[in-house]
């Protein structure tokens, strides 16, 4: 994740000295929630553990929220909210693969 995704989620060293637990996850389901402002809200990002044709692969969800106070009148506001909430997700997507990882779907 750090290397390709630009996400780098690390234990402290030292932190498993002297305890019977190794510092190597088997697992991962992660939840990040960042807040937002167009649209304002929030931007949820998901990472887990996953298989695909019996492989290790990463899932990563990505989601954006807004409490009711801020979404707009619907039906007639929410191309716009749609628009401004793929319009973050899309650069943030962008953002994080650039590099090594972006070269691999060209």
């Amino acid at each position: 994740m750090a290397s390709h995704l630009k996400v780098d989620l690390r234990f402290q060293p030292g932190l498993f000295d002297e305890l019977p637990i190794r510092a190597t996850p088997v697992g991962l389901d992660v939840l990040l929630e960042l807040p937002a402002t167009s649209p304002q809200g929030s931007l949820l990002m998901k990472f887990a553990r996953g298989q695909r044709e019996n492989r290790d692969a990463l899932i990563w969800e990505t989601v954006v929220v807004s409490p009711d106070a801020t979404v707009p009148e619907m039906p007639g506001g929410f191309i716009a909210w749609l628009g401004s909430a793929h319009g973050a997700i899309h650069d943030l997507f962008f953002k994080m693969i650039a590099g090594e990882l972006e070269e691999k779907f060209l």
